[in-house]
């Protein structure tokens, strides 16, 4: 059993225990605040210096000898407080580039010349360059700028001493590229003074070298001559008509006759059968200056058309241009002219109306405002003389349809005489029937179509 002793502090009092023999659970020989701390809250419980594994792992100390705040352990330099890394100079020497090239000076032979890091042919501080290409650096090119020469030579730099070969001197001679000349002459370097035609004009100012009696082509060309035969200054080579003065070219109506164009069609007189029309060029149906229009677009001219202007008539008709000489009941009497024109039976309203029998006033009956619909087109039906029931009804039906299976039905409301609207049916055959009453019993029908 260890010993304790009492030790007095200012805010009270400590009991300090000195316990000889065993060592306390979990004491790793560090100072520790927490004097029940235990290996589990310690995660380097091996290591007597270290809780944790830090930057350097358990074992490893977390030493920073260049004090450049990152430890040895992960420090390629750790004794150069600028470097954690050799990079190009290794450690402990500093990565300066005193000529701001991108190599360090440690690496760079030509370290005061930022355009080189070797002296090359010429040396630091001087290019390599070669601004002539001709295979010799500037430094040791006389001609630096003349790719044909090194060394200035007889002529200096951008002369040649004798490139024509032929023993004179380029920047003494005047036809310096011209093997056979030395000066000009009549006809300049490169070109000799020959007259192979013998016409007195040497080949370089004789257009026709080979022809004694032209210098000069003309209208033909050398070896033709430029003969005029009609005078109008063609000569006869060029003149497709060399006879007639007026013409150069056939044209389209041929030498000797004009091209004129009298009427301004663009279709010459000779080719235009209405050489005073500027709108035709052939008679056609109607003749020159008359026009050959088909206003309505009926396929007839308007010279031959009666009613040029209606594309349904090429003649006035009974009824007059504009206005449809149709028959729409079949009654032989044409709608213009028929007050009743869906009324097969009627051609005047009369004193009960279109479709409405005259004996409207004594009889009931139903009828349709038509006798042929469109498809789609609503029905308009007629009835009167009703008496004045609320169940009076009127029926739509297919012809020989039993009175109980209408299509559609209406009530006529207590109405005597009036008209009701069915929807539009598609094409056919169809009736309206008439009952009193809610009853089947027929009154009266009407037939109609829809097409």
């Amino acid at each position: 059993m260890g010993r304790c002793a009492f030790v007095p502090l200012v805010f009270g009092l400590l009991l300090l225990c000195a316990c000889e023999g065993a060592i306390p659970s979990g004491y790793d020989g560090e100072d520790d605040s927490d004097i029940h701390s235990s290996d589990s809250v310690d995660h380097c419980s091996s290591d007597p210096n270290k809780t944790e594994p830090g930057t350097c792992g358990c074992g490893n100390p977390e030493d920073d000898k260049d004090q450049d705040g990152r430890p040895d352990c992960a420090d390629d330099c750790p004794l150069d407080p600028n470097k954690t890394a050799p990079e190009y100079c290794g450690c402990g020497e500093e990565e300066f580039d005193g000529d701001g090239d991108g190599m360090p000076d440690c690496q760079d032979n030509c370290p005061y010349d930022k355009r080189k890091v070797t002296p090359g042919i010429c040396g630091c501080g001087f290019p390599d360059g070669d601004a002539d290409q001709d295979g010799t650096a500037d430094c040791q090119d006389l001609c630096p700028s003349d790719p044909q020469k090194t060394q200035p030579g007889l002529c200096g730099c951008h002369k040649m001493d004798d490139a024509d070969a032929d023993g004179a001197t380029d920047c003494h001679e005047k036809c310096p590229t011209d093997p056979l000349k030395i000066v000009p002459g009549a006809c300049g370097c490169g070109v000799p003074d020959v007259d192979l035609d013998g016409d007195g004009a040497f080949d370089c100012d004789d257009l026709c070298p080979q022809d004694p009696r032209k210098v000069a082509p003309g209208q033909c060309g050398c070896s033709i001559g430029d003969l005029d035969s009609d005078g109008d200054s063609v000569a006869n080579c060029n003149d497709g008509c060399p006879i007639d003065r007026h013409k150069v070219d056939p044209g389209l109506c041929g030498c000797g006759v004009s091209d004129n164009d009298s009427d301004g069609d663009k279709v010459e007189n000779c080719h235009d059968g209405c050489p005073i029309d500027p709108q035709k060029a052939d008679p056609g149906l109607c003749g020159c200056g008359v026009s050959d229009q088909d206003s309505d677009g009926d396929r007839l001219v308007d010279c031959n058309d009666g009613c040029p202007f209606d594309k349904d008539k090429t003649a006035p008709g009974i009824c007059d241009c504009g206005v449809s000489d149709k028959d729409s009941d079949g009654d032989k009497t044409v709608d213009c002219k028929d007050s009743c024109m869906w009324d097969p039976l009627k051609t005047a309203p009369g004193s009960c109306g279109c479709r409405v029998p005259e004996d409207c006033a004594t009889k009931p009956g139903v009828a349709v405002s038509k006798s042929k619909f469109a498809v789609a087109e609503p029905i308009i039906v007629i009835f009167w003389k009703l008496p004045p029931n609320d169940t009076d009804w009127i029926g739509l039906y297919f012809p020989g349809a039993d009175n109980k299976h209408p299509i559609a039905y209406k009530y006529c409301g207590g109405k005597t005489s009036g008209t009701l609207v069915f929807d539009g049916r598609s094409a056919g055959s169809y009736d309206v029937r008439l009952f009193f009453k809610n009853s089947y019993t027929l009154v009266a029908k009407s037939s109609f179509t829809v097409e």
